[in-house]
């Protein structure tokens, strides 16, 4: 999905050496052995569907309350539209809310029209703009942050003498 995000023009030398440098299973490992980083994968009769990643200890720029960044989600393609997704967001989000990290906050590319009506749908909204350089490509990015949810809804305090 990432080179379908973002090498839309195709792939060229500058894309291929970041790929193979930077998206190996080493570098993968090495991003899950750090403490703060979560990953919660989707499985069917041993079969890997989708998975996501979260690092705890991300502050978000723009929204100081959510130090919890959702780096990736991930749902193999001919899967998407049958709720994993769904469920791999909100496994993160209550692991996000087991470590008191606030709200999530993620990234994602401009152009993914796919991904930001998902992530609309399930309550994030933009409150930022940033840009994924890659050589001589700028690639807009849209902050996200989803809504908190460990504080209290104030249309639904509980009534005045309730415990």
């Amino acid at each position: 999905m990432w080179l379908h995000t973002y090498c839309r023009a195709g792939i060229n030398g500058e894309v291929a050496q970041y790929v193979l440098s930077a998206l190996t299973p080493e570098r993968f490992a090495l991003r899950l052995a750090e403490a703060d980083t979560r990953m919660v994968v989707a499985e069917r009769d041993e079969w890997l569907l989708g998975f996501a990643v979260l690092k705890l200890a991300e502050p978000c720029p723009w929204a100081a309350r959510s130090v919890a960044e959702l780096q990736t989600l991930y749902v193999q393609e001919h899967l998407a539209g049958q709720g994993i997704g769904s469920q791999l967001l909100k496994a993160a989000k209550a692991q996000a809310g087991e470590a008191s990290a606030g709200p999530l906050w993620l990234t994602v590319n401009a152009q993914n029209t796919r991904a930001l009506r998902f992530y609309a749908h399930h309550g994030y909204t933009q409150i930022g703009t940033t840009h994924f350089v890659l050589g001589q490509g700028r690639h807009e990015n849209q902050v996200l942050l989803g809504a908190d949810t460990s504080r209290p809804d104030p249309h639904h305090l509980p009534a005045a003498g309730a415990p």
